[in-house]
């Protein structure tokens, strides 16, 4: 079991009121930037510590320790208050002794016993010294008070640039408590434009979700005005990728290995209603370069929730991730849900177990061969693999969304069962929340029906096309074709719904 971080503990100890009664905290989830506010999953460290906090100190006035006055501090957000006296609910409050804005003042430590020095402007010329009662004091008022200037570097030292993206760049990093390496992702907020604002407050909503042991952790989240930072947990091993590039395939205990625990992290975030969309060889990270390796997801930039969890009635719209990877339905445009991780799954396991891609998505007529019969292992270099994995990839890249193996019904596959490596898998947790999707016969035929209308919609373009599947236009004459059968099946289930 991994060891708790001195600033969890912290935060939970002041959550729960296990204080000595010198101080005393509250939380307030009106701020949609206060990440302490919301941290169900409880990984979240310097950024869960509260940003409300209260109780006595001794206040230097006069450069001398016997002189030293009893003061009420009051933190709320990013503003400290000094009062004379204990704010008490129902007080009229007197007018505060000092006001000070963490966000332009340096926290630090003094040279007496339990002080703390708050460098306004980060200059000399303007400080306001105080004593906590204790060292337990001193520790919570000192994280608590860096917590509330809300940046990073308060507790993290960044080290080199490691990696360059569309919003931001990643840093090597280090924990200033702990010494722990890790790695931060700074990406800057562009205000004029509201997708990328609304993917990265998202992406954030569902890191704080997540405690996954095959999904990387977030240790951290600062989100300011301009920009954030999410810190995340050192994968060392690199992108599965890197392994990939070469052409050359791996060994099928090994593919069983990785892709048991890439289901494994599908299945825990699917039951949490979340759909990664993105999952492809660069977003899968190795714990180390040892074997077995340790895979983990990363990257949930391009994910989204599905709000009540149900696929038929929750499906998303937008064409996203990686063309290599994308499910059929979502190139068709109709909607997809779930399923759209299984396939990328599959796509990744056989291009593992034979060192090549299932289909050329460039070549609309190798594309169109693989949606009517499926994988091919014909070639050499399927020779040695087991024909229980075949039938396993089968599962996984089924055309039709309804057939397709769910991540619960994958990791029951006798071949993943038979995992030779599966004395190293961590379980997942039970979810009580989600509860499993039962549906009527009636439901899964129609399900299907559509599904097929919206796989033969999408081969229709590339039919109807002379370039790549991905840049035609539909011919309006089949799908107003297509529009009718699908209107003809839509009706026909509301009348046996109704009968029924």
């Amino acid at each position: 079991m991994d060891k708790i971080h001195p600033a969890v503990r912290m935060s939970m100890d002041l959550m729960n009121g296990s204080t000595n009664g010198n101080i005393s905290s509250c939380r307030d989830s009106s701020s949609p930037n206060d990440e302490s506010s919301c941290n169900p999953a409880g990984t979240l460290r310097y950024s869960a510590l509260p940003l409300e906090l209260s109780g006595f100190v001794l206040v230097d006035s006069s450069g001398m320790k016997s002189k030293l006055s009893r003061r009420f501090l009051l933190l709320n957000k990013s503003i400290l208050y000094v009062f004379k006296n204990e704010l008490k609910p129902g007080d009229i409050a007197d007018a505060p002794l000092l006001t000070l804005d963490m966000a332009r003042i340096t926290v630090d430590v003094g040279t007496r016993e339990h002080e703390i020095v708050l460098l306004i402007d980060s200059g000399q010329s303007g400080k306001f010294v105080f004593c906590a009662e204790t060292q337990e004091d001193l520790e919570r008022w000192f994280y608590c008070l860096k917590r509330a200037r809300n940046q990073v570097e308060e507790f993290y030292e960044l080290g080199k640039v490691i990696g360059k993206g569309a919003f931001g760049s990643v840093f090597i990093a280090r924990d200033r408590l702990t010494g722990e390496l890790c790695v931060v992702k700074v990406m800057t907020k562009n205000t004029r434009v509201r997708r990328q604002l609304a993917l990265i407050q998202r992406e954030i909503n569902i890191l704080k979700q997540i405690n996954c042991h095959y999904v990387v952790k977030a240790f951290d989240i600062f989100n300011s005005e301009h920009d954030v930072s999410i810190v995340m947990e050192l994968m060392r091993g690199g992108e599965l990728y890197f392994l990939l590039r070469g052409g050359s395939a791996f060994n099928e205990d090994i593919a069983c290995h990785i892709t048991n625990q890439l289901l494994l992290a599908v299945e825990y975030l699917h039951a949490r209603n979340i759909v990664h969309r993105d999952i492809k060889p660069e977003n899968i990270l190795l714990e180390t370069r040892s074997s077995p390796p340790t895979v983990k997801i990363a990257d949930f930039g391009l994910s989204n929730l599905l709000e009540s969890g149900l696929v038929q009635e929750n499906l998303l719209n937008s064409v996203v991730g990686s063309l290599l990877y994308v499910a059929p339905e979502l190139l068709a445009g109709n909607g997809y849900g779930f399923s759209v991780d299984i396939w990328a799954t599959g796509v990744i396991l056989y291009a593992m177990l034979s060192g090549t891609l299932p289909f050329d998505i460039e070549n609309k007529q190798d594309y169109e061969r693989f949606l009517l019969q499926g994988p091919s292992f014909a070639e050499a270099n399927w020779k040695s693999v087991s024909n229980l994995a075949k039938w396993f990839i089968r599962g996984l890249l089924q055309v039709d969304p309804v057939k397709r193996l769910s991540a619960v019904g994958a990791l029951q596959h006798p071949w993943i069962q038979a995992n030779p490596h599966k004395a190293l898998i961590v379980p997942s947790e039970t979810v009580n929340s989600a509860s499993p999707i039962v549906l009527s016969p009636l439901r899964i035929k129609f399900r299907a029906a559509v599904s097929a209308i919206q796989i033969l919609i999408f081969m229709l373009r590339i039919r109807a096309s002379g370039a790549t599947a991905i840049n035609t236009s539909p011919n309006e004459e089949l799908m107003q074709w297509a529009r009718k059968i699908s209107n003809t099946l839509s009706s026909a289930s509301g009348q046996s719904t109704q009968m029924k």
